[in-house]
């Protein structure tokens, strides 16, 4: 009995190290293959649209087709093959990151200068962040070079601090009033960046964890990040949107068997909070925390209505004296009748029997 549980340990042990060794290497190689898919999703797309766009149009003008109609057609073709062709090249890149994308590897290096180019390596850091807002993976370093976290905010102190140089050293002194609050505000824009990237808020996985551990806390430094990070009109949107979705949801016509007002308007509340709270690198990522929250403002919306029901139908009961017309039960209103005594046959209430 002992060496068969002795043997089945040894089984579980084996199994839990394969795992682990598979999580790490998935881990190692995740920059590397959202790098190459996102690569190879933009050749693959561009390859595939741009050559079907000019068959589809050679093909239209031989058949009679006006310039103008054989482009709208190339170009109607083209967009299908392009996401075609983005899907395989994405595909065929990102399977070639994990298959032999490991580090110190030249699908490695080679991901690595591709995402160091300041355009073609849009579409690969692009794809990097969005793996990095499911997932989580990455260094800091990492994260910058994504071009995510504090990158942008850092790169809006640094073009702050050269301004208020410029300014410093001129004599218009408006410029260097306006320096100078720019450069105050870019400040606290880099110190809340810092601080969400610190405690992880640019991942789905790590926005989760740090909520779990304080919630207050989180939501407070995600909010900061996103105020300090923005402009008037970009302050102006976190405020304004969530109450202007609230508040259209709430004041649409309720259909019968749908959602209530309390409802629809905490699921706009919520769906719209995410985008002033969570500074989440990805849209993948933060796709999936709006979905979550928006479910669960829903949850709570939907109790308000039924307790809202509730209170109602309880304090709905008029005193006798403030109801209207009794009714039958067919639902016909009768008006109470009043009848004078010679209308009875009866003789005036003056008149003594």
């Amino acid at each position: 009995m002992l060496l068969a549980f002795d043997d089945e340990l040894e089984k579980q042990n084996a199994a839990s190290d394969l795992l682990r060794s598979g999580l790490g290497m998935l881990k190692d190689r995740a920059g590397t293959s959202a790098a190459l898919g996102g690569a190879g999703a933009a050749l693959g797309g561009l390859a595939g649209g741009g050559l079907s766009g000019i068959k589809n149009y050679r093909a239209a003008r031989q058949a009679g087709a006006t310039r103008g109609q054989a482009a709208m057609y190339g170009a109607q073709k083209g967009l299908k093959s392009g996401a075609h062709g983005a899907m395989v090249g994405g595909a065929l890149g990102a399977g070639a990151g994990l298959a032999a994308g490991g580090k110190g590897s030249q699908l490695a290096g080679l991901a690595e200068k591709i995402t160091g180019k300041e355009y073609l390596g849009g579409p690969s850091r692009f794809a990097q962040r969005q793996v990095h807002s499911l997932t989580g993976y990455g260094t800091p370093e990492q994260v910058k070079a994504m071009r995510a976290g504090s990158y942008r905010a850092s790169e809006r102190a640094g073009r702050a601090t050269k301004g208020l140089e410029e300014a410093w050293g001129g004599s218009d002194t408006g410029a260097l009033k306006k320096a100078v609050t720019e450069q105050q505000r870019a400040s606290k824009g880099l110190a809340a960046a810092e601080k969400a990237e610190k405690m992880g808020l640019t991942s789905l996985p790590g926005y989760t964890k740090s909520l779990a551990k304080n919630p207050l806390g989180t939501i407070a430094a995600g909010a900061g990040e996103q105020w300090h990070g923005s402009g008037n009109l970009g302050k102006a949107a976190l405020i304004g949107l969530p109450v202007g979705m609230a508040g259209m949801a709430m004041a649409a016509p309720t259909k019968e068997g749908g959602p209530g007002r309390l409802e629809r308007g905490a699921r706009a509340l919520g769906s719209s909070l995410t985008y002033s709270m969570a500074p989440i690198a990805g849209m993948a990522g933060m796709g999936l925390l709006n979905r979550g929250v928006s479910a669960a403002g829903g949850v709570v919306g939907a109790g308000g209505d039924v307790a809202l029901k509730r209170r109602r139908k309880v304090g709905g009961e008029l005193p006798e004296s403030q109801r209207g017309p009794e009714s039958d039960d067919s639902g016909a209103s009768h008006p109470q009748m009043y009848y004078s005594q010679a209308a009875m046959g009866k003789p005036p209430e003056s008149v003594g029997m």
